[in-house]
């Protein structure tokens, strides 16, 4: 049989849509000191395609970096959800690196 696209179960990842993290969401205050850093985080995509549950699996080192980081994604991102072998759209878990950069400052 092979064949493709429905062969993992008929289950789709969530495909990112638009939103990004821009230098305005960058805590005043913290000069340079998180330029560099990277962070892991993680939320979930609803079915409607917003990121929510946004959690820090890995910090850059500063709480407010961190927290400010998660916001803007809650904020901003838009997703295609995921969906299952029936079409319907499903909840699904991203983990995903962001390292801030000057040029977003």
């Amino acid at each position: 049989s092979g064949g493709g696209g429905e062969g993992d179960g008929g289950f789709t990842p969530p495909r990112w849509l638009s939103g990004r993290i821009k230098h305005s969401d960058y805590p005043p205050g913290l000069e340079e000191s998180g330029i560099g850093r990277t962070i892991t985080l993680q939320f979930t995509v609803t079915p409607d395609g917003r990121a929510t549950e946004c959690t820090v699996l890995q910090t850059s080192g500063n709480a407010r970096l961190d927290d400010a980081t998660c916001r803007a994604i809650e904020r901003r991102y838009r997703y295609k959800p995921s969906r299952d072998a029936y079409g319907t759209a499903v909840p699904s878990s991203v983990v995903e690196d962001h390292t801030w950069r000057k040029d977003e400052r």
